[in-house]
């Protein structure tokens, strides 16, 4: 399908490239232009990657106009990421609205996958051509994408700093990813690979929520968006947190329809329903949610009118969650799930977790060596295969030998429980270092021994909250510690037992703690120079380190 190639005109005189596909029929018997419905969607990758969406929406009817952003491709200006969008995202819809195949009583309609979503914020806000969108994993928040715990999101930062920086985008499979990951300080890692870039000098420069991320944060248009929307992540994206932060807000601030689908998927295969299932797992019918056809069908409700395209949506909840146990949805009208109930397991010596907590104190511990870090494996990944990299539920036992991982688990389930919402594990623990990191995986260990990824978290030590720093605590104090794992739907089947892991790093998923804050990010340091540290967790008595959720039998 072949496109119009066309210039968008700012108001301060940059040209952006974009691609117009219309419909074939674009003229009727008379000559006289006929009028679409719009699709829009703004990308940093370059329009052409994009084009396979014709197939799906131009032959559904729509206008398709795929726009390369502000310094990318064969947009003019320079890329200033999320920043420029507040403007530019506006003056596009305007310009669309003076086209003489726009339809008006239709409207415009957003496909926000992943940095689109972003994209497309301020025009939502303010547009009123705008009548609704998709969110295909998106992202409001950068900091959040760019660190969780404080700890840097290393495998996807640096590569996406690269890929955004020029352009066409490099080949990523012609770069030693093992060497450029390991490259100390951080601030040289895109130099080592051959691509310096200004994106992620900032990234690294600025680990703490500063003013540098306050102009990258366009989570304050989302409480004034009136539209409805469609929302989707999965339980193996890296976006799936921002995602929900997204719906969340939609939900809280807009009187209109909102469906959430998080589903067995990662970043890159959502729209294209590419699912990530656990080995030896095949899918059923009860499996099937395919992303592309209701994104269709909810712009052929809002932008088209066609009430019976409702059909599709009624069988499906406000909230729906592919639980990852049972291989089916679960379907309901509020986050977090309604039904499920807190619960608290205790960690406690010889690696149980129990419902009860231990009344002696005690301890277990291991050394984190930065040189010899704990490989991240499986779960929420990018996809990136040059850095042998893989997303979803991969079994954890290849890493179970290493002496730097601590278990713990309950004792085989007599009936099932599934867990569904938030995860935290509260930890009582010290380090004999100025700062260490605080890996935590959830595990589901079957009869067989597998121990199958159902989430993770991670908390940098001298971060109270993920985002804020504090001083750094005195070696070898006990301090309380509160870990974020990313929230799940999961049953765990008799005979199954609940598990979990804590390391002190998931390499490359997050950076290596170097144990010296002021070394962590620009400080030349050899690898040579790197020590250990001795992290030790508390298990009973007044320390009772305890992991927190929400089940139901």
């Amino acid at each position: 399908m072949e496109a119009q190639e066309v210039s968008i005109r700012l108001s301060d005189g940059c040209q952006l490239a974009a691609d117009i596909y219309l419909p074939p029929e674009e003229r009727d018997e008379l000559e006289i232009v006929k009028k679409f419905p719009v699709i829009l969607a703004q990308t940093p990758y370059g329009k052409s990657g994009l084009a396979v969406l014709a197939d799906y929406f131009v032959r559904a009817g729509y206008a398709l106009v795929l726009v390369d952003v502000r310094g990318r491709y064969d947009s003019e200006g320079e890329f200033n990421f999320v920043t420029q969008e507040e403007e530019d995202g506006p003056e596009i819809v305007a310009w669309i609205t003076r086209q003489d195949w726009y339809d008006k009583n239709a409207g415009i309609g957003l496909l926000g996958i992943s940095y689109l979503l972003t994209a497309g914020l301020s025009a939502a806000a303010r547009c009123e051509a705008v009548k609704t969108l998709v969110n295909v994993g998106g992202v409001a928040d950068f900091y959040q994408l760019a660190y969780r715990g404080g700890a840097l999101s290393l495998h996807h930062a640096l590569p996406w700093s690269i890929i955004v920086s020029y352009s066409p985008q490099p080949d990523l499979g012609e770069i030693n990813w093992s060497r450029v990951f390991r490259t100390l300080p951080l601030e040289k890692c895109a130099a080592e690979a051959g691509y310096p870039t200004e994106i992620w000098r900032q990234i690294c420069q600025h680990p703490v929520r500063d003013d540098y991320w306050e102009s990258k944060d366009l989570s304050s248009y989302l409480s004034e968006i009136e539209l409805p929307a469609l929302h989707f992540s999965g339980w193996y994206d890296i976006t799936l947190g921002t995602t929900l932060d997204i719906f969340l807000a939609f939900q809280q601030h807009s009187s209109r329809e909102q469906h959430l689908y998080l589903g067995p998927w990662s970043h890159n295969g959502i729209l294209t329903d590419q699912v990530c299932l656990p080995e030896g797992q095949q899918r059923t019918s009860e499996s099937g949610i395919n992303p592309a056809v209701r994104a269709i069908a909810w712009y052929d409700i809002w932008l088209k009118g066609e009430a019976e395209r409702r059909e599709i949506f009624r069988q499906d909840g406000v909230i729906n969650l592919y639980d990852t146990g049972r291989g089916r949805w679960v379907r309901g009208k509020k986050w977090p799930p309604a039904g499920y109930y807190k619960k608290r397991l205790y960690l406690a010596p010889e690696g149980f977790l129990q419902k009860e907590k231990t009344e002696e104190a005690n301890s277990a511990s291991f050394n984190h060596d930065p040189q010899n870090p704990v490989p991240a494996r499986g779960g929420s990944l990018w996809e990136f295969p040059q850095a042998g990299l893989r997303p979803g539920p991969l079994d954890q036992r290849p890493l179970q030998e290493r002496e730097d991982i601590i278990s713990f688990a309950t004792e085989r389930l007599e009936s099932e429980i599934t867990l569904a919402g938030p995860v935290q594990l509260k930890l009582f623990a010290s380090l004999s270092a100025e700062t260490g990191d605080w890996v935590v995986k959830l595990l589901d260990i079957t009869p067989e021994g597998r121990r199958i990824w159902l989430s993770d978290g991670i908390l940098r030590s001298h971060f109270s909250t993920g985002f804020r720093p504090i001083s750094c605590r005195e070696p070898g104090k006990t301090t309380e510690y509160l870990i974020e794992l990313q929230p799940l739907c999961h049953t765990l089947k008799p005979g199954h037992r609940l598990g979990i892991a804590i390391s002190g790093s998931a390499y490359p998923k997050w950076d290596r703690n170097l144990h010296m804050v002021d070394s962590q990010l620009h400080s030349l340091t050899a690898e040579s120079q790197l020590e250990r540290c001795l992290q030790t967790i508390f298990l009973g008595g007044k320390y009772s380190s305890c992991l927190e959720f929400r089940a139901r039998n």
